[in-house]
Order: structure tokens, then sequence, then C-alpha cells
């Protein structure tokens, strides 16, 4: 691939399921996510490693896993209210309402609509992540481009944004499934 090479543009629209996804993805990688998700099977290590040492009774020990239990029961509630948060955040946003426009080439990324335009060149980019159904290309910690690849034309075009990114991103930012 040389520097001469045509820019590869892709149509796109986000669907709300498009967006969950990808801010599932960026959360997951948040410390206090993983854990929180380990802080029940932490607590139950304790209670089981203490029991013998405080000669608790069965009931004792079932108030005392009623911590440990609620938080299992916190977890869907908390997934939930973010999901509303975050539905309510993705229908009053123009921008993901909008038809818009991304484009790559060697320089970098253009994205753009009849109301926004942004480009990062390939230097500034945080970290490029490919997932099964999306493309992710990091500007910051929580703010990503969400390209899933049903927008790719071809497997082609695909494969040669891969293949710049691979030539022009740090290989250390950078996290492409095998194929």
């Amino acid at each position: 691939m040389n520097d001469n090479e045509e820019t590869i543009e892709i149509i796109s629209k986000i669907e709300y399921k498009d967006f969950i996804r990808a801010r599932r993805y960026i959360t997951s990688q948040f410390l206090f996510v993983k854990i929180y998700l380990f802080a029940p099977v932490i607590y139950f290590i304790f209670v089981l490693i203490t029991c013998p040492a405080r000669n608790l009774s069965c009931f004792s020990l079932a108030i005392n896993n009623l911590l440990g239990l609620s938080s299992f029961f916190i977890l869907p509630i908390i997934v939930f209210l973010c999901d509303i948060g975050l539905k309510k955040y993705f229908d009053s946003s123009k921008r993901f309402q909008q038809e818009g426009s991304l484009s790559f080439n060697f320089e970098g990324v253009k994205s753009f609509s009849d109301n926004y335009f942004n480009f990062v060149k390939w230097a500034d980019i945080y970290e490029v992540k490919e997932y099964k159904e999306d493309l992710s290309i990091f500007i910051s910690t929580i703010e990503c481009h969400i390209i899933p690849k049903r927008f790719f034309k071809s497997a082609e075009d695909l494969q040669k944004v891969k293949e710049i990114i691979k030539q022009k991103v740090d290989p250390k930012k950078i996290k492409l499934l095998k194929n």
C-alpha cells in the first residue's frame, strides 16, 4: 500500500444496539466495574475463611452473606438504570440520529454529517479495537467512532482500513482480532 491510494468511505447511521454495545465495551474496561463484579466472590471467600474462627451458626452465616447476595441482585438493577440513561442520551443526540460519513486515508479518519465534522490524524488515535461486530477507533478513553462492520461495502474495504491502521497507528494501541 502506498500513500497515493484512494480514500475508503462508508456511510453510517448508528442504531441504538450499536451504541449500547460500544458503551458496554468501554464500560467493561474500567477497573471499578471489574472490582465490583469480583466483590461478591471476594466477600464469600472472606466469610468462609473467617466463619470457623467466629463459630457462626447457619443462620448467622446466612445473615452475614446477605450483603454478598444482595450485590448479585443490585448489578442487574444498575445495568438496567444505566441502559435507561443511555437510551435517553442516544435519543436526545441529533448526531446519533442522522446519517453520516466516515472516510479513511493515510492522513487519518474524517467523520462528518450535516451538523458535525471531525478529523483525527492517525498519530492522535488513542486506541483501535476490533470486536466481533465492530471496529472501534478511540479518540480518548471515552470517545470513539463505533463502526459496525456491516457498514463496509466489502470485506476488502474493511481489510484495507485494517492495513492502514497497522501502518499508521502505534502497534501498542492496536487490538485487532486474529483472522
